[in-house]
């Protein structure tokens, strides 16, 4: 049940071209920009709506010619329509000005077209003609009318919202860029100072303590780094994402993980139903997410001689890369953030990006990145993707 409300919601809010119809986060901020204009706003649009149900419904209730009963039929649905929509609004992700907006759109197409009807009604007395019917004819002509001025309506706030959220994205873009290249820069500085002091002190502790802020200095640019590819992952989005050799791949991480950890044990099973090149269709980020995993099951492997096997499996649809470890496993509360089953918070937060890279891989190349919990212990991670049966580079 709870699959097909969302489901529904979704079509919804595509095809009323809305961000947001109910996010507690967006209704709250909504509603703290101004709730009585917002109100005012998103009402007046279901009042038209059900100002012109009622002429519709009185026809339908009249009976009449086939032709008529359509049209009645349509101008009811359209006049429910807008009516759903003002509820909507109240409702949506769109800014209290927006609202306003879409409504001003909507008044001025009851006004324009309305009007327009009143002076044709006149013109049409001084001719000594009637129109039969006015009110039914004036309500099927104004709820189209209406209609489709919300419609441009919509259109008109997302290109506002567009362009605002283009001009707030550039400058967060530069302050991430300062942010990352001030991070690099300073950790390269602790690590390069943190070394020199471990070889230069004598004191033990001291010795510990720079070796330490060494630790971290890498570990913070380790961070900045891996935001960085994070970031150029969903900023070349699904244009990169072309066939992939998944078998080559797999092959390269494997040699350059076996000669940077030469304690480790990285092996390499393909299942007998993959012979020769196996593609799929993949984000350029490919190798260097496969690798992340790999390079993670060892860093985080306290045994001497860590393990890692890295599988290959597919079939007409699916390409599945699987990275099994015998290490301590993911914690519970890093594998729940990445499949979006907790949301990030100051007190719920992963403690590197590692995955991130991953998820960011999968997300753009239209794949699935999934956890699995073997019985012997260690951890599995499983990275889907669509397979790819073109030659194509």
């Amino acid at each position: 049940m709870g699959e097909s409300t969302n489901s529904f919601r979704a079509l919804v809010r595509d095809a009323l071209m809305l961000d947001s119809l109910d996010g507690p986060a967006e209704v709250s901020r909504a509603r703290e920009r101004g709730s009585v204009g917002r109100l005012v706003a998103s009402g007046s649009v279901s009042l038209t709506g059900l100002a012109l149900l009622v002429p519709h419904l009185i026809h339908l209730a009249d009976g009449g010619p086939i032709l008529g009963v359509v049209l009645a039929t349509v101008g009811s649905l359209v006049s429910l329509g807008l009516l759903f929509v003002g509820v909507v609004l109240a409702r949506s992700g769109f800014s209290t000005t927006n609202v306003v907006r879409i409504s001003v759109w909507n008044l001025l197409g009851v006004v324009v077209l309305g009007s327009v009807m009143v002076a044709n009604l006149l013109y049409q007395g001084q001719l000594g003609t009637e129109l039969r019917e006015p009110m039914f004819t004036i309500a099927n002509l104004l709820a189209l009318g209406a209609a489709a001025h919300v419609i441009i309506g919509f259109y008109d706030a997302r290109r506002v919202r567009a362009e605002q959220l283009a001009k707030e994205r550039q400058k967060i873009a530069v302050l991430n860029r300062v942010i990352r290249h001030n991070l690099r820069n300073s950790a390269t500085v602790l690590q390069g100072h943190g070394d020199i002091l471990a070889e230069s002190v004598t004191d033990e502790s001291l010795v510990r303590s720079a070796e330490v802020i060494s630790q971290h200095a890498a570990t913070i640019g380790s961070l900045a780094e891996n935001a960085k590819r994070v970031i150029q992952v969903y900023e070349r989005g699904p244009s990169d994402v072309r066939p992939r050799n998944v078998t080559a791949a797999v092959e390269e991480v494997a040699d350059e993980t076996a000669n940077s950890f030469p304690e480790a044990s990285v092996t390499v099973t393909v299942d007998d139903d993959v012979t020769g090149e196996c593609r799929a269709d993949a984000d350029s980020g490919l190798s260097l997410a496969l690798s992340e995993l790999v390079e993670n099951a060892v860093e985080h492997n306290d045994s001497e001689t860590p393990s890692v096997d890295i599988s290959l499996d597919a079939d007409d649809e699916w390409v599945t890369l699987g990275v099994h470890d015998d290490g301590p496993g993911i914690p519970v509360h890093e594998k729940t953030l990445i499949t979006g089953e907790n949301e990030l918070t100051q007190l719920q937060h992963g403690n590197g990006l590692g995955l991130w890279v991953v998820k960011a891989v999968a997300d753009v190349s239209g794949g699935v990145l999934g956890f699995e919990e073997p019985e012997h212990g260690g951890s599995t991670v499983m990275l889907r993707l669509r397979r790819s049966h073109s030659t194509a580079q």
